[in-house]
């Protein structure tokens, strides 16, 4: 839309500055008449009376009181609005693509770190489980253990989600998203 924009506001500018250039226009006009007092056209014997006319105009623009100068100016300042919302336009967009780009690195790696931390939860219960069968842990131990895997694995749950949609994320900045 901005491209557009500018296509037409650079032809508005030019088309100001044309302005300027004097014009020439070439005219011509051919006709016949009756001139009779009664209604005979169709009497083809009687005479036509040809009127020829043809001619040329040349407009040279003098002063026009500054109007066609501030036209231009104007038009010049409404390229140059376009064409700055352009650039800010890309700016904006390759900062959305570097913000989801690192927040989709971010979510990768806070996933992994999950990961790691619901395998270790994983083995610590493990270890409470054993060792609370073999007599040697407390039930304190087991349920303790028990509550931080539910965590590890409620955090990693979140890590995934935060994941899918970081990468939506990337994938609309990136524009693969119809």
């Amino acid at each position: 839309l901005l491209q557009s924009q500018e296509a037409l506001n650079k032809l508005e500018l030019k088309r100001y500055k044309l302005q300027y250039l004097p014009t020439l226009a070439a005219y011509a006009s051919y006709i016949q008449q009756a001139q009779r007092s009664k209604f005979d056209f169709f009497d083809f014997d009687q005479k036509w009376y040809p009127i020829g006319l043809f001619g040329v105009t040349m407009n040279v623009p003098i002063f026009s009181g500054g109007q066609r100068y501030y036209r231009v100016k104007q038009a010049q300042v409404n390229l140059a609005k376009t064409n700055n919302s352009l650039m800010n336009l890309k700016s904006a967009i390759e900062l959305e693509v570097n913000i989801a780009s690192i927040s989709y690195k971010n979510a990768f790696a806070s996933l992994l770190t999950q990961k790691k931390n619901r395998e270790l939860a994983t083995s610590i219960f493990d270890t409470a489980k054993k060792k609370y069968e073999a007599g040697v842990g407390s039930n304190l131990e087991v349920v303790t253990a028990e509550t931080s895997l539910k965590e590890a694995e409620t955090n990693y749950l979140n890590a995934v989600y935060d994941l899918i949609i970081a990468k939506a994320d990337l994938d609309k900045a990136l524009g693969n998203i119809k």
